[in-house]
């Protein structure tokens, strides 16, 4: 079997982006990874991050990117998953991410939201994207939304 293979069947279940690391994870060199980019099977998405030559560009691959980008244990939260769960009058298109502290405050292209405390407990995913569940959501939207909005919200 090609190498290819589980990276192509990883990567669609990551809306076609694919981190550095998990290549390397499936057994790429450097030098096979800038030779599949040359070839443009992978394109850069942003420094440490691929997406795959074919696949779709979304909101969701986008929130994929952010959250490869920002760590494992990285979740897309706030506005971002307001907007995966649907919650009042949020739609896609804010990318943010929360992690666990210490964790870099801003990346190019979204925002990055420290927590003292994410447990697993606070963490599932939509559509293959990892994110706060809906409580956790609430609970971080409280400083983004007046009282009533948060209500309806609920």
């Amino acid at each position: 079997m090609s190498f290819f293979g589980p990276v192509a069947e990883l990567a669609a279940r990551q809306h076609g982006a694919i981190s550095s690391a998990q290549l390397h994870r499936a057994g790429l060199t450097e030098s096979r990874v800038r030779t599949l980019e040359a070839k443009g099977v992978l394109t850069r998405a942003v420094r440490g991050v691929y997406v795959v030559a074919g696949s779709v560009g979304s909101w969701d691959r986008e929130l994929m990117i952010a959250v490869l980008v920002a760590g494992p244990l990285a979740v897309v939260g706030h506005r971002g998953a307001s907007g995966l769960w649907r919650l009042d009058r949020f739609r896609p298109g804010h990318v943010e991410v929360a992690v666990e502290v210490p964790a870099p405050r801003r990346r190019a292209g979204f925002i990055v939201h420290e927590s003292t405390l994410l447990p697993a407990r606070d963490r599932t995913t939509v559509r293959g994207v990892p994110v706060t569940t809906p409580t956790r959501t609430l609970i971080d939207m409280g400083r983004f939304v007046g009282a009533a909005r948060l209500g309806s919200m609920v």
